[in-house]
């Protein structure tokens, strides 16, 4: 093995054993509904929660495709359709790009603009190898707007 492509936090999280840090959600903050940034383009919905593990906290944003809450789509499965970012304990971007696995999904439209998710999925970070497993203990009801 070559150390020179091993880089010092990955380095370090092998040799004391640290690796991905669980993560829980703990409520939802709010939910942001699409806008209109110009003709014919919108910003996708998404839901604020707020997560805590180690003593530490933080925020993620999970988008929603356009559409998908307006229909009432479910998801069961890997969840690869949503996008989540995060920042915990003063990191930000986990989750930002492609560094993300989606091991979970579940989103369940109960009317009445009301849904619940379920979620286990792992959020890297691009400049840092740090991870977290952010995950709902139970399923997690939220309100949205259209």
């Amino acid at each position: 093995m070559k150390l020179k492509y091993l880089s010092i936090p990955l380095l370090a999280s092998v040799l004391t054993g640290c690796g991905t840090q669980d993560v829980v959600i703990t409520k939802a903050i709010s939910f942001e509904p699409s806008k209109f940034m110009r003709e014919n383009a919108k910003t996708q919905p998404f839901l604020v929660v707020e997560i805590e593990g180690d003593g530490k906290t933080g925020t993620c944003k999970i988008d929603f495709p356009i559409g998908m809450l307006k229909s009432k789509r479910a998801i069961k499965g890997t969840g690869s359709e949503l996008r989540m970012r995060c920042k915990y304990d003063d990191v930000k971007g986990y989750g930002t790009g492609y560094t993300h696995e989606y091991k979970h999904a579940e989103l369940h439209h109960l009317g009445d603009n009301k849904a619940t998710l379920s979620l286990i999925v792992v959020l890297y970070t691009r400049k840092e190898d740090l991870s977290i497993e952010v995950k709902t203990l139970k399923p997690l009801e939220f309100e949205y707007t259209l």
